[in-house]
């Protein structure tokens, strides 16, 4: 916001990455490691906006930095940055307004609210749109920092599981192709012993169209033909 300073141009960064301050920090090298730190600055306060920037970059993010709210809706689909950090009162625009439009755009970015204001209603209204936090000029830039970095730490989170995810499905999949298509009968049960999932192997075998659901003394009551001990 035009007019607010916060004091972070005259600011000297107390541990760049690498230091012992920023190893010892939990998460943070894996998370240097392993994600892009990309962030955009939204804020019309110019002067601001370079003195924040250039304190971020010494610890390790990438940065870009726009002055109005058209413009960041223009190029944050193409930077597709991980945080977005917004001032709270854009010119004529509203920052908190911004932020479902910033989402639209880019659905998984975190957007962390800048405000010389501090009350209760803003900070209510930012949570509502889904800004992730909120911080009230002027804002020690270590205090952005830390911000920052709980941020990349959860999405780091949010995409170990999308990978984990995706590996299950692909697994299932192998192994859906496997019972499909192989000769023998294939049945598993759960802990109850109800059948989960028969290949078509085994619905020829056992006679019945529909196994799943039923367990094996359901449809042999007396036990499986030609089997003793059932």
């Amino acid at each position: 916001m035009a007019g607010s300073q916060a004091p972070v141009s005259n600011y000297r960064v107390p541990g760049k990455p690498g230091d012992r301050a920023d190893q010892n920090r939990p998460g943070m090298n894996s998370v240097v490691q392993e994600t892009e730190r990309r962030v955009i600055i939204i804020d019309d306060d110019e002067d601001f906006a370079a003195g924040l920037a250039d304190v971020l970059s010494l610890h390790g993010f990438q940065i870009k930095s726009v002055n109005s709210a058209e413009k960041a809706k223009n190029e944050i689909a193409d930077w597709a940055p991980t945080v977005a950090l917004i001032d709270n009162q854009l010119g004529t625009s509203s920052g908190v307004e911004l932020i479902p439009e910033l989402k639209a755009r880019v659905p998984d970015v975190m957007c962390i609210m800048i405000t010389a204001y501090s009350g209760i209603d803003s900070a209510i209204r930012s949570v509502r749109e889904g800004a992730v936090d909120y911080l009230r000029k002027p804002v020690a830039p270590d205090e952005v920092v830390q911000c920052l970095e709980n941020c990349f730490e959860r999405s780091l989170l949010i995409e170990q599981r999308r990978a984990a995810e995706a590996e299950l499905l692909v697994r299932e999949a192998r192994l859906q192709g496997i019972m499909q298509n192989v000769g023998d009968s294939i049945v598993i049960v759960d802990e109850q012993g109800q059948i989960e999932t028969a290949n078509p192997a085994a619905t020829v075998m056992f006679g019945h169209a529909n196994l799943v659901g039923h367990t094996i003394r359901d449809i042999f009551p007396a036990g499986i033909p030609g089997r003793e001990g059932n």
